[in-house]
């Protein structure tokens, strides 16, 4: 027996070498989680072999690690022979191809593979046969139906004195959708560029600034086309003197690493000036040095010209307007802002304006013509007129007749026109029209202005024989206006007439006015008989209308021709009611202010939450293995994405304090950190255009205050931000001063001083406007929504101070204001949180978000951080999960379906749910208006982050309401 042990030892102690050796190739393929508890497995049967017999046996051994490979593994095993039948598979490719294990044994390996997918198997078979193993991607098809995208590494192994094929699947479905987005974005990046609307360039500086991209629209505009560009420089396409000029730009691109904007003037080829708007923008390379220019190109001759046209066309129509309005109505300073009110309500009702093209086509219109045409508002008439641009002309010959004689050079007189409604009734219009003429001579648009004459063309075939006092007695519309025949009755009356009195005209036909007066008949009478002595008669009389309403009116009257006598009312009452009017306008007005509030919040998370997503999804993929210039990309949307928060943070500022809905704080803070925190921000901007950029903070000063510490530095952070914008060269210096030390408070004067372009004198006033930039829209160099002075001033003026600003074009401009500032007690330093200030350790995360990009964002952070997370959609998801498991912290979205965030908070702490009562719940929510934070924590929240979440505040969040738990 012992000799016999030996030989058996002798004997397997080679294969038992060959097989450790080709255990770890098998492992090599796997996660690392099953490769240790393999190779453990392997250790303690070979010591436990050693023991018993000394011989470790390769067989039994080998199905137990077999077994415990199979078992363990997060990919998808197969085992099966060169010809694809599978023999055995692991439980991980059972549940992910929906087939029990004995139902993979029946099948072939081409079962599993999606369609087209069989023929690449062949090769790869056929070369793990000839290599003894392969790597090769390929999709399996689940059982389902659904397609898995997977890396499958397949080796040669000796199974049962056979040679068979262990296939390791893993799942690469994330890595392909990666490659889709990226691929999706290069193909996207390229549509872009071929159909953009404007001219686009890109010059290698390296190669003596030859262009290496010129777009469709180049070509357009300045009839080279792209294969005399490419690989070309401008003196090659332009000549030496337009080489020369446009080279200085681009050192300024190239030196500076500045965007450049300016305007560029050229004649075309009939002598026409030609307008263009020139951007140069640098584009750098991993050394920050400058790699190429990107240059765009708009043509803007069109619109400048049309803009004069426009404000032309404008100011003459105000005069007309003007004219025509002190014609109708007169000059009356009792009727205040009343008649000014009705005035501009008749002037918006009487004339249509247009601009058509030779089709038809509206271009441009008023509301006043989409009302005549029977449109609720101009974009529908518009829409209506590019589907079928005929349809609004009832003569259609008749149209195009007036639009050849236009053509042909003649000046068309007003015209009637017959046109049709949206409801296919029609009216008759009197129409006053010309063309348009463009900058290269020719006549692409129409432009007039359309009357309604229905009304009055019925009133001239029914008042043929009195023409010309019905014009003057339409022409008062705020008037009831009579015409009276000889002998006291009523022949006709305007439109306002019924309105004010309740009778229709075919009542009012042969009515005697006197029958609707209720009082003073006989004094009444005797001072009309004053008329028949060609005297005009004023009085005040009391009348009942048609509805039973008494009321108080003015007439006027005086004798016509033929013994007719002009009768007008004006009705006493109008004042209250347009003081009623008034009061509604202002209770709509605080409503819609009201309104502008909520818009601004449910703007404000719809929008932070997209871009989230944005700013998270591109975080992930940022860390992940990427080629430069595919990082340059995503580097680009992040950017872009914070750049639009930025403008985002800056309107619903402003609109908190328009809304007066912005509060100052009253906290200690370190003057002298605060503005070293200010002044960080912007020392990479101020040293990339070699600025000198100062802080100074007297000795003295360097104490704790009391007040806003984050409104003075956004204040700071405007003022400074400016500075080093608009300074090219020279210092940018920050400081503060003591202007007076009082018991309990210091006056502090703050002031930022460039040596910058500075500001003309005439733009002053204007500076700290709205919106307001000072530089020219077309040759602009500056980026910007023209908010931040006016949030400095508003909130340096909530703070108690004014700002103040001098300055002298080409020496710089200097920013102060004054605070008093309290004293406060103790060391109030800002913390700035390190690297190490989170740190990592496991937590129960249950993550309550419905948005998609945000669940898988914040998931992959939070992971990667330590912590384990489950995803619940919706409050009522958060209340089942709580039930099924233990959770260390709740991160909670307000606005989610079925449940949101508020109610789901509420029953949790009534005890509604499995969880403890006080479990921490913090809120992440992209509402960010005055009052959000307060209702969150009132409704439960333990803390509250908005939208773009910041993960380091996140962590820290987490660290102070779960503690680290002991060892």
């Amino acid at each position: 027996m012992k000799k016999g042990n030996q030989d058996s030892r002798e004997q397997s102690n080679e294969p038992a070498v060959n097989w450790r050796q080709e255990l770890e190739g098998l492992l090599s393929d796997v996660d690392p989680s099953t490769a240790g508890a393999v190779r453990d497995l392997f250790e303690r049967h070979a010591e436990s072999r050693a023991e018993s017999s000394g011989i470790p046996s390769l067989e039994s051994d080998g199905r137990d690690i077999y077994s415990t490979f199979f078992s363990l593994a997060g990919d998808s095993i197969l085992l099966h022979t060169l010809e694809g039948c599978i023999m055995d598979a692991n439980k991980m490719a059972c549940a992910r191809l929906g087939y029990s294990r004995d139902q993979l044994r029946d099948r072939s390996f081409h079962d599993v593979l999606s369609k087209g997918a069989g023929t690449r198997l062949e090769t790869a078979l056929a070369r793990v046969e000839s290599r003894g193993r392969y790597s090769f991607e390929t999709t399996f098809l689940s059982k389902s139906g659904a397609q898995l995208p997977v890396e499958v590494s397949a080796r040669i192994v000796n199974h049962g004195d056979q040679d068979m094929v262990l296939s390791i699947a893993r799942d690469i479905s994330a890595r392909k959708v990666a490659e889709e987005i990226v691929l999706e974005q290069k193909v996207f990046l390229s549509q872009i560029i071929r159909n953009l609307p404007v001219g686009l360039f890109v010059k290698k500086v390296r190669n003596e600034m030859r262009y290496t991209l010129w777009n469709r629209m180049m070509e357009e505009m300045t009839g080279i086309p792209r294969e005399r560009a490419i690989g070309k420089c401008d003196r090659d396409i332009f000549g030496t003197e337009l080489q020369r000029w446009r080279g200085d730009s681009d050192h300024i691109v190239v030196d500076k690493h500045e965007t450049v904007e300016l305007c560029m003037r050229n004649l075309d080829a009939e002598g026409e000036e030609i307008i263009y708007q020139v951007v140069k923008v640098p584009i750098m390379d991993a050394e920050g040095n400058t790699d190429s220019v990107l240059g765009i190109v708009e043509d803007i001759t069109d619109r400048v010209r049309a803009d004069a046209e426009i404000r032309r066309a404008h100011d003459d129509l105000e005069r007309r307007v003007e004219q025509r309005t002190a014609e109708l109505l007169g000059v009356n300073e009792r009727l205040g802002i009343a008649e000014e009110k009705f005035r501009s309500i008749f002037e918006n009702s009487i004339l249509g304006i247009f601009r058509t093209d030779l089709e038809g086509r509206l271009l441009v219109c008023n509301p006043a013509l989409a009302q005549m045409f029977g449109y609720e508002n101009t974009v529908d008439i518009i829409q209506a007129s590019e589907d079928n641009p005929e349809a609004m002309h009832r003569d259609r010959m008749v149209r195009r007749d007036k639009l050849e004689a236009l053509l042909r050079g003649e000046h068309l007189e007003p015209f009637e026109h017959t046109y049709t409604r949206k409801d296919g009734s029609s009216f008759v219009g009197r129409t006053h029209v010309r063309l348009l003429r463009d900058r290269r001579d020719n006549f692409p648009y129409l432009e007039g202005f359309v009357e309604d004459i229905s009304e009055s063309r019925e009133a001239q075939e029914r008042l043929q024989r009195s023409e010309r006092d019905y014009r003057t007695l339409y022409e008062q519309a705020s008037e009831a206006i009579f015409l009276l025949s000889t002998d006291g009755r009523i022949l006709d009356a305007n439109s306002m007439a019924t309105e004010i009195l309740g009778y229709s005209l075919e009542e009012f036909l042969g009515m005697a006015p006197q029958a609707m007066i209720t009082r003073d008949h006989q004094r009444i009478w005797e001072q009309l008989q004053d008329i028949h002595q060609g005297n005009m008669v004023r009085l005040e009389v009391n009348m009942r209308t048609g509805g039973g309403r008494e009321i108080t009116a003015d007439l006027s009257a005086r004798l016509l021709e033929e013994g007719r006598v002009l009768v007008m009312l004006r009705d006493n009452t109008e004042r209250t009611a347009m003081e009623a009017a008034l009061r509604t306008a202002k209770e709509e007005a605080e409503q819609a202010s009201q309104a502008k509030s909520e818009f601004l919040a449910n703007m404000s998370h719809e929008i932070r939450t997209p871009l989230g997503g944005i700013i998270g999804m591109t975080d992930m993929v940022l860390g992940g293995e990427l080629k430069a210039q595919e990082a340059e990309y995503i580097k680009g949307i992040k950017e872009a994405s914070r750049s639009l928060l930025e403008i985002i943070n800056d309107i619903l500022d402003f609109s908190k304090i328009e809304a007066r809905k912005m509060e100052i704080l009253a906290q200690p803070f370190q003057l002298r950190e605060r503005l070293e925190i200010v002044a960080g921000t912007f020392r990479l901007s101020a040293m990339e255009k070699d600025l000198d950029l100062q802080v100074q903070c007297p000795s003295e000063l360097e104490e704790t205050y009391v007040g806003d510490a984050c409104r003075l530095g956004q204040v700071l952070s405007n003022l400074v931000s400016n500075a080093v914008k608009f300074t090219d060269e020279g210092t940018v210096v920050m400081g503060v001063e003591l202007v007076e030390r009082r018991a309990h408070s210091s006056v502090l004067h703050f002031s930022v001083t460039d040596t910058g372009i500075g500001i003309p004198e005439a733009d002053l006033d204007r500076l700290f406007d709205v919106f307001s930039q000072l530089e020219p829209s077309l040759n602009k160099r500056h980026r910007g929504t023209g908010l931040g002075l006016a949030i400095s001033k508003r909130l340096v003026e909530m703070m108690g101070g004014e700002i103040r600003v001098t300055s002298r074009v080409g020496q710089g401009s200097r920013f102060s204001f004054d605070l008093e500032l309290p004293h406060a007690e103790g060391d109030a330093r800002e913390d700035s949180p390190g690297e190490d200030a989170v740190t990592e350790s496991s937590r129960r995360v249950l993550l309550a978000e419905d948005n998609e990009l945000n669940q898988e964002f914040l998931t992959f952070f939070l992971e990667d951080a330590g912590h384990t997370v489950r995803v619940a959609g919706n409050g009522k998801e958060v209340l089942q999960a709580l039930s099924e498991e233990r959770f260390d912290i709740v991160l909670m979205d307000i606005q989610m379906p079925e449940m949101d965030g508020m109610e789901a908070t509420a029953r949790i702490r009534r005890g509604e749910s499995a969880a403890p009562s006080d479990i921490p719940i913090v809120a992440l929510t992209a509402y960010a208006m005055k009052g959000d934070r307060e209702r969150m924590l009132e409704a439960g929240m333990n803390d509250y982050l908005s939208k773009p979440v910041d993960m380091e505040a996140l962590y820290r969040i987490i660290e102070e309401l779960v503690p680290e738990p002991e060892a």
